[in-house]
């Protein structure tokens, strides 16, 4: 779908998964946008289910946000499922409302930066606590082309499946910043699949890392705080 909406992904139009939507920022562009985008379904040869499909709206759901003129709004009937939610009352019930936080609020940040790798990892890793990583793989949020190539490879490794071994031995030799994002996110694979030790072994190493020790990079931060939270000495 990137492929065959590239040229209006972003200017008119937004698409995740099967989901298409035309959006206009002038009432009189809403004929010009949705012509461009019925021509392409056209070429393509797409065909829609017209029980689906809704026009001339000012506002209606879209993934799990509602979508106003003005931009976005939160969705009544998320908001409800929130406040059901019991208080937690340890570490590891902070953990599943984070997830269910993140799995309620899955796609927004991807909706509007389609290309947004790193929100589409962590998505599936708190869907991972939350339901595993077998289930989590089967909604993944599928993004764009990330201009960084360590992250195109991490991102592949969490859609499909991969080696994190492999993943860090081809940018071990890069720059530094490509060794601490491989070394990161091959330790938070190996968690997502309940694997600890291994886990260790690499977030350690991302935080021991030259990039890792000298960088303001908030990634950096966050890497030290997740050996903080689980008593592994850097």
């Amino acid at each position: 779908m990137d492929q065959q909406f590239g040229e209006q992904i972003g200017n008119n139009l937004e698409v995740y998964m099967d989901y298409l939507f035309i959006k206009s920022v002038e009432e009189d562009h809403m004929l010009r946008d949705t012509v461009d985008t019925f021509q392409q379904l056209w070429k393509i040869i797409m065909k829609l289910n017209l029980r689906k499909c809704s026009f001339r709206m000012e506002e209606g759901k879209f993934l799990w946000v509602i979508v106003i003129k003005d931009g976005f709004k939160a969705n009544p009937e998320k908001v409800q499922a929130i406040s059901l939610i019991p208080p937690p009352i340890s570490l590891k019930e902070v953990q599943k409302l984070k997830a269910r936080l993140v799995a309620i609020n899955r796609g927004r940040d991807v909706a509007q930066n389609p290309n947004d790798t790193e929100e589409s990892i962590w998505c599936f890793l708190c869907e991972a606590q939350l339901y595993g990583a077998a289930e989590a793989r089967k909604q993944f949020l599928e993004v764009g082309g990330d201009p960084r190539p360590v992250m195109r490879q991490a991102y592949n490794m969490f859609k499909d499946g991969g080696d994190p071994e492999k993943l860090v031995d081809a940018f071990s030799k890069g720059r530094e910043s490509e060794y601490f994002y491989a070394s990161l996110y091959a330790g938070l694979y190996y968690e997502s699949q309940n694997e600890a030790d291994k886990a260790k072994v690499h977030i350690v190493a991302s935080c021991n890392s030259p990039y890792g020790q000298r960088s303001d990079d908030y990634m950096a931060s966050l890497a030290k705080v997740h050996c903080m939270c689980r008593n592994w000495e850097l």
